[in-house]
């Protein structure tokens, strides 16, 4: 699971190459766009989104008629959100959240899901519970500070199963505030 405080962050991008990568060592895996108030997978793959997790979640579709191939990665698949549900809390609470995930466990090696931050809605603790590990994304000079207070927080209420950070996008050549009097510092 991929989640974060706020967007813009690197979700979905970090979620996509993550994907991709394991697609490229012949690791049958398909992603799912969670992110249901806001899909960003889909528009980049050039992948149309009629249909999705919303009209699967909804009973309104089957599992086959929602994965779809990634044309330039053999064994990389995406489940788009679908139509955007006017609650899709509702969506994830109603049983067919674990049917899903019982389903896709049998047909992939690996499963990818790009969800929503963390600190707006709840979607993203829902959606844990079907995950091994949950990689949270913070983004250098973007994530505002006081959301580490809240990180540690979930971290020590064991809200997500084997939490990792990930500090994106820093910048090579950076200039950092430690130093010791000497003349020492980097």
């Amino acid at each position: 699971l991929f989640t974060s405080s706020i967007s813009k962050e690197g979700k979905s991008f970090l979620s996509l190459n993550l994907g991709a990568s394991l697609a490229m060592m012949d690791k049958k895996t398909v992603i799912l766009e969670f992110d249901m108030r806001n899909p960003k997978l889909h528009g980049p793959l050039n992948i149309e989104n009629t249909i999705g997790l919303s009209n699967y979640l909804i009973g309104r579709a089957e599992l086959k008629d929602i994965i779809r191939p990634i044309p330039t990665h053999p064994n990389y698949f995406i489940i788009t959100c679908g139509p955007m549900p006017p609650n899709p809390v509702e969506l994830l609470i109603n049983g067919r959240l674990e049917e899903l995930f019982t389903e896709l466990r049998k047909q992939f090696e690996f499963i990818i899901i790009d969800s929503p931050p963390v600190g707006i809605v709840t979607d993203s603790q829902i959606l844990g519970k079907q995950a091994d590990a949950t990689i949270y994304v913070m983004r250098y000079g973007y994530t505002p500070k006081n959301c580490l207070e809240y990180i540690n927080a979930l971290y020590k209420e064991k809200k997500f199963k084997n939490l990792n950070l990930v500090f994106n996008a820093i910048k090579e050549g950076g200039s950092y505030g430690y130093g010791y009097g000497y003349g020492y510092g980097y």
